[in-house]
């Protein structure tokens, strides 16, 4: 739900299951979104990073399409 104030209020079993006590972070996931706690999401972002350097992951560098840097 909402508050009076227009901020979204997550039911406490939700908080408790992702770990989030005063802060949240909004992931965006294509035309869905989840909510992590802060620390977790730092977390999974580089376990995920270390994942793609080890399997030799990576996005091709291509130019600029506005000829910027």
């Amino acid at each position: 739900g909402m508050d009076k104030e227009g901020r979204i209020v997550l039911p406490a079993e939700l908080m408790a299951h992702a770990g989030i006590t005063d802060r949240g972070c909004f992931v965006g996931k294509g035309p869905l979104f989840q909510i992590w706690q802060p620390d977790a999401l730092a977390a999974h972002k580089a376990e995920a990073r270390h994942r793609a350097r080890t399997k030799g992951l990576t996005l091709p560098i291509r130019p600029r399409r506005d000829g910027g840097a």
